[in-house]
This record gives C-alpha cells, sequence and structure tokens, in this order.
C-alpha cells in the first residue's frame, strides 16, 4: 500500500490507528487494528499497552461535539433545516476531499473553507447531523441578516429570471434585484449579498433550469437503468422487501399458517447481506426499520440465539447511503428522520429504471432459488410449483426457517464467488475494511454503543397533547406521571395546545416512550388500564374491526379485551384445517414470534406497573437519555 492512496473516508467514526478510544472508563489511543474482535492500544495516562476487545470500546468524542448532540425529537424544525443543510455542504467532501475541493465547494456554497473544516470536524467526531446545530449564543451563521421584503425579492428575482433559459449574469441579477427593490421602496441587499445567495443555487437545479438539462443529468446522475458502482464497504446498501415462497407451520400444531414476509439489505460494494427482516405481517414502517437496525448492529448475539455459535457473520455500521424503492413504508417521515440523525442518505430508486435495484433483487432471486426443495416451496409461478399442493408438504417453523436463512448467509453464500466481483462477498468485505497491497481500507466501524436507543429512534412515532387522563392514541389511553408537569401545556409560538412527540412499538403497544423537550430525555408511559394484556399493534386493531362489524362502534378498553381473550381462546381450540384455523394459527404464531424476540431488534423493555399512590409508593421514573443505554 503506498503512501500516496488516499484512505476512502466515511462520514461515521472508525477505528483506526491513532484514535482515542475510551473503555471501562479510562482513554487508549489505538496502535494496531489485530482482527475484527481486538486491537491494541496504549493507556494515554500510564502508556501501557493492552489488547481491548472492539466490541467494548467507543469514540472517545471532544467533549464540545459531544455536549452538542440533541435528541432526534428535541430538534426545532428550524434547528433540522439549518443541520440538513450543513450537512448537505460538507456531504460531497466526506468520503474524500483535498483542500481545493473544500475551497471550491466554500464558494458554491456562500461560505468560508474555515467553516466547512469545522462542520467536517464535528460531524465526523459524532456521526450524528444534530452535532450541526447552531450554537445558541451569538449569530447563526447561514442565517439571512437582510430584511424579509428584501429577501423575498432575491428569492423571486432568482426564481423568475435567474433561473431561466435567458441565463442572466450575476451582474444582471444584481441590477434586477435593485431595480425591483427601488420600484417597491425597499432598501436592496448589498451586490455580495445576492452573490452569496446565487452562490447556493444547486448546481444541479442551475444547469437544469436555464436550459442545460442534458448537461445536468450526464453530470449528476448515472447512467440510465444501472447502479452507480459503491467504491467502499458501506458507501450503499439496498433494501427490498419480498413474500417468501414457502409455507410455513406453526410452532404448537405445525399446520400451515402461509407465507413469511422477509426485507433484505445488501452491500452494493462487496455484496454481504448486512441485515434481514423475517416476519408474518405485511411490508411496513416496521419492516424497513427492523432490517436498518439488524443491519448495523454486530450479530454475534443474534447467532447464538439460534444455536449458530460457530457461524461468523462480521458485518455491522451505519452506511453511508440506503438505497430503496418508492414504497410508502421507504418514505415515511420516521424513517427518513432516523436515517438523516444517524448521518444515512436515502436514494429512491428511479420510477422509469427499473434496473437500479438489480443487486437487492438478485439477491432475493437467488434466495428463493436455494429454497426448491424445502418443504413447502410454492415456486414464483404455477408453472414452477407444478402440480404439488405447498400447503400438504409444509413442514418448517418460523423459527426453523430464520435458522435456515442463517445458515445459507453465513456459511454459503458469503462464501461462494461472486460472478461479478470474481470473489466471495466476506472476503470482497473484508479487504474493504482492512485493504490489501495495493489499496488501503476504510477500517472497522465503532459499534453502537446503545441498541435500545437506535431502536426507539426507527420506531413511528405521533404527535399528542396531554390531557388529564394523559394521551390517546389508537383509543388506548397511556398515563405516567413525567406527563404531569405538560397536562394542558400551551405552544408558546402558536398558542395552542402543546403537541409533543411519542414512539411505539408495533409489536408491543403497552407502553409508550416519551420525548420530554425541557429535560431531554425519554420516558416509559405505561398503559393507564393494566389490566390490557400485551399485544401487537395488527391485534388490537384486529379487535377493534370485529367490534365495530357488530355495531359495538364506540367500544371501550375493557370490551376490547374480551374481545381479544375470546379470539385467542378460538386460536387455540382451532383444529380443522379450514381457512380460519389457518388464519387463527398465523395470527398465534405471530404473538409467540414478537413475545420471543424472533424480530432483529428485540421490543423495548416493557414499562414498569403504575405505581400504587395510595400506598405511599415511591414514584421513581427513571429518565432514559438519548446516550445512554436503557435498563
Amino acid at each position: 500500500m503506498t503512501d500516496s492512496t488516499p484512505r476512502p473516508l466515511s462520514r461515521h467514526p472508525r477505528l483506526e490507528t491513532g484514535t482515542l478510544v475510551e473503555h471501562d472508563g479510562r482513554k487508549y489511543r489505538i496502535k494496531d487494528i489485530l482482527n475484527w474482535s481486538e486491537v491494541t492500544a496504549s493507556d494515554v495516562e500510564t502508556r501501557k499497552t493492552t489488547v481491548l476487545p472492539t466490541a467494548e470500546i467507543h469514540l472517545a468524542a471532544p467533549a464540545n461535539a459531544g455536549a452538542r448532540r440533541l435528541a432526534l425529537d428535541g430538534l426545532t424544525e428550524k434547528q433540522e433545516r439549518t443541520a440538513r443543510e450543513r450537512l448537505d455542504a460538507i456531504e460531497p467532501l466526506l468520503d474524500h476531499h483535498s483542500i481545493e475541493d473544500v475551497a471550491s465547494r466554500a464558494a458554491e456554497m456562500g461560505c468560508s473553507a474555515r467553516t466547512l473544516y469545522r462542520w467536517i470536524r464535528l460531524y465526523t467526531a459524532t456521526g450524528d447531523h444534530t452535532s450541526l446545530v447552531p450554537r445558541k449564543r451569538g449569530w447563526t451563521e447561514g442565517n439571512t441578516r437582510i430584511r424579509a421584503t428584501a429577501e423575498d425579492v432575491v428569492t423571486e428575482v432568482i426564481d423568475t429570471y435567474y433561473l431561466t433559459q435567458l441565463r442572466p449574469g450575476p451582474k444582471k441579477v444584481i441590477e434586477e434585484v435593485q431595480r425591483v427593490c427601488v420600484k417597491r421602496n425597499i432598501t436592496p441587499p448589498s451586490p455580495s449579498t445576492i452573490r452569496r445567495r446565487l452562490a447556493r443555487v444547486p448546481e444541479h437545479t442551475r444547469l437544469e433550469r436555464r436550459g442545460e438539462p442534458n448537461r445536468a443529468r450526464t453530470r449528476y446522475e448515472p447512467a440510465a437503468g444501472s447502479f452507480p458502482s459503491a467504491k467502499h464497504p458501506l458507501q450503499a446498501v439496498q433494501i427490498d422487501h419480498t413474500e417468501a415462497d414457502v409455507v410455513l407451520v406453526d410452532d404448537i400444531s405445525r399446520r400451515p399458517i402461509g407465507r413469511p414476509w422477509l426485507t433484505v439489505a445488501i452491500d452494493v460494494y462487496s455484496r454481504v447481506i448486512t441485515g434481514y427482516y423475517l416476519s408474518l405481517d405485511s411490508p411496513s414502517i416496521l419492516s424497513v426499520g427492523m432490517c436498518v437496525i439488524h443491519s448495523i448492529l454486530p450479530k454475534e448475539k443474534w447467532l447464538i440465539s439460534r444455536d449458530l455459535a460457530d457461524a461468523k457473520w462480521p458485518v455491522w455500521g451505519f452506511p453511508d447511503m440506503i438505497h430503496v424503492d418508492n414504497g410508502p413504508d421507504f418514505r415515511s417521515s420516521d424513517i427518513q428522520a432516523a436515517c438523516v440523525k444517524h448521518g444515512v442518505s436515502i436514494t429512491y430508486r428511479p420510477l422509469d429504471r427499473t434496473n437500479y435495484g438489480g443487486h437487492v433483487e438478485r439477491l432475493i432471486g437467488n434466495i428463493m432459488a436455494n429454497l426448491r426443495g424445502v418443504p413447502g416451496f410454492t415456486g414464483s409461478s404455477v408453472a414452477e410449483r407444478g402440480e404439488q399442493d405447498p400447503e400438504s408438504h409444509a413442514a418448517m417453523t418460523m423459527r426453523e426457517l430464520d435458522r435456515w436463512l442463517l445458515i445459507w448467509i453465513c456459511k454459503q453464500y458469503h462464501h461462494e464467488t461472486h460472478r461479478t466481483t470474481l470473489t466471495s462477498p466476506i472476503d470482497r468485505w473484508e479487504q474493504g475494511i482492512f485493504g490489501n497491497p495495493t489499496a488501503p481500507g476504510t477500517g472497522i466501524q465503532f459499534r453502537h454503543r446503545s441498541p435500545d436507543d437506535l431502536i426507539r429512534d426507527f420506531l413511528p412515532s405521533v404527535e399528542r397533547t396531554v390531557q388529564k387522563t394523559g394521551v390517546t392514541v389508537d383509543g388506548l389511553r397511556y398515563y405516567g406521571e413525567p406527563l404531569r408537569p405538560w397536562i394542558g401545556k400551551d405552544d408558546p409560538t402558536s398558542r395552542r395546545k402543546m403537541k409533543l412527540r411519542f414512539r411505539r412499538d408495533p409489536r408491543d403497544i403497552s407502553q409508550l416512550w416519551f420525548y420530554d423537550p425541557k429535560a431531554d430525555h425519554y420516558y416509559k408511559i405505561p398503559l393507564a388500564d393494566q389490566s390490557i394484556p400485551p399485544m401487537s399493534l395488527w391485534e388490537y386493531e384486529h379487535a377493534r374491526k370485529q367490534l365495530k362489524s357488530q355495531a359495538k362502534l364506540r367500544a371501550n378498553s375493557s370490551q376490547i379485551i374480551r374481545a381479544i381473550d375470546e379470539r385467542r381462546k378460538v386460536e387455540e381450540d382451532a383444529q380443522s384445517e379450514t381457512r380460519e384455523a389457518k388464519r387463527a394459527r398465523r395470527n398465534r404464531q405471530r404473538r409467540a414470534d414478537h413475545a420471543a424476540a424472533l424480530d432483529p431488534a428485540p421490543t423495548l423493555p416493557t414499562a414498569p406497573a403504575e405505581p400504587d399512590h395510595e400506598a405511599g409508593s415511591d414514584l421513581s421514573y427513571e429518565p432514559v437519555g438519548r446516550l445512554e443505554t436503557i435498563d
């Protein structure tokens, strides 16, 4: 490896020689990367060299950078917009940048190179775009200093005069702004201010609106029908769903319950599978979030839980970008916000370019082809299935299919030579991480120090006002002591009741996660009615739908509880091969899978029971910080 070859950079911190890390309350500086599991490091105080496990060390971020990280739900709309704009400004420089690159980008964005270097330093230290939120004191760089009326004129002239096929130069634009301002009796902004506004117009927009769409496509879009090649691991990860071509049976009666859904992610550079999500639930926001989480987190505990301690799957870390189709589950604002928070860009497949998702689609085809011969295999068509009835041959449970998939991934697919890369996915992955004699690697990415925090970020969210009785979501009432200060609270800006953000795991709706913006903490808020058993959102909605069909439009929680209990009893008693019994077995298996944490990301800890106020019990709601591990 030559010194002139630059190491591929990433927007997420890596384990590299010289990096300052923390372990067991002490600071060390990394001396060498031994393997996936260990590094040698020197104690900063004693200078003693020791071997540290990679799973237990964390980046020692600068104090000022760490303090500026905010919770995802703690950002105002203005802070979120500013942070995103700053991330957009430095994004082209994160993979690799020279002095000339930074100077050019600074001129394009209308700021100084020093400012861009500062933003890059803050972001790479935390891997979190909230570190780019402006400080409260002093002037916020990037905000406008001119009057709003003058700003409106500049915006109007840029949109209706500059971004047209007339293609006027900056001097003409300045004259037009001054002319309009004088005509409207407005003090015009300075020429340098107008030039800075012009510099902020994205180059792609500039070319396309000023009559050069072909040049814009040539410069900024990949060739039609193809996906741009990734140059290092985790630069691009593709994700997609499919209904698996196999009928499963339930755990108890071993009778058919239908086909499961698989959400899978693949690293474009190496072709390794970074994660997956297997479920009886149809694709949703949860499917996407759980697949992304499984991709990011290490897999050792997951393999051990499946009795595959001998299998190896050394794949984890935040991708720079995920590439998905245009489904509503991928376009969810919650998924987008979580990805932005963790420095993950989302790219959507162009509607008229089906080959853009070719990597993950070929992987799905490979998985389905390997299911051929598995009991209950349905094939992708009637011709492929033949005359056999898949349900009559079905024999695998969800857990067994999950283990089958893990064996195939870790012991077969990752070690087979890929026809495009001409090496195995796992070998190419390791070369991309550790490097080879001709090119450096990216280095090992730090493990996420709070998996529970990561899971919560990808959960669906809702906004609610707090009433005296708590908050109500889907007809269920939740209450906890942390809500008391927010009862009937007014929003100082809108003068309406303040809406606060809550997150909920659809697999277990017995609790909410409440973000307290004043304390910058999350709290667990349980159901006000503790007699309601743990259940998933789909089960609850099914019960409500059933009651509604019986004309009980205003069904209370007690009626819903009874309906759920009755349904469960019917499912347990179902023995025949009728269609209803099959549905009952499928629903029973769904509950069992969620309860057994079959999913790649387990449900978050259940909230404690409501304290007994009359007995004088101590109200001990422990705040859960965004940077702390949830007990």
